[in-house]
């Protein structure tokens, strides 16, 4: 519909929240102009980028190894010029990841996150673009394996 526009409901990364969420789309009044939407969904990553004060993250900044475990995936993260001391650096990295997997997937679909400077890479450890991360965390969904 022309003129529709999108309210997403986030739970802001918060699981004890994610009901809360649920509950509030199931029972949102249904408005003609609006979508309601619930968490924060995968966007297209190839013009995606996150910008906090003066800094920019994009996914080619980043890069993954990961373990399967339950079901689940824990997560290295690799960051270029990560400096753990800053705070916000953090904050850009899980929103990026929000939006490339969503918000929902991040929480549900994902163990641990461990996030380092793109200088600790292990050599021995299969690296992989950030932008592969989606169909990883989709072939957990289809009960394939996961590569």
């Amino acid at each position: 519909m022309e003129g529709q526009r999108e309210f997403v409901i986030s739970a802001n990364g918060i699981k004890s929240a994610f009901s809360d969420v649920i509950e509030l789309v199931k029972y949102s009044p249904d408005l003609d102009r609006w979508q309601i939407i619930p968490f924060r969904q995968r966007k297209d990553v190839s013009d995606l980028e996150i910008q906090l004060d003066d800094m920019i993250l994009t996914p080619n900044d980043i890069s993954f190894s990961y373990q399967k475990e339950k079901g689940r995936i824990n997560l290295a993260l690799y960051v270029e010029d990560m400096d753990d001391e800053d705070e916000k650096m953090y904050h850009m990295v899980f929103l990026l990841l929000d939006n490339i997997i969503g918000e929902y997937d991040v929480e549900m679909k994902i163990g641990s996150i461990d996030i380092y400077s793109d200088e600790d890479l292990v050599e021995d450890d299969q690296i992989f673009p950030l932008t592969k991360l989606p169909h990883i965390i989709d072939s957990l969904s289809s009960n394939s394996t996961v590569h």
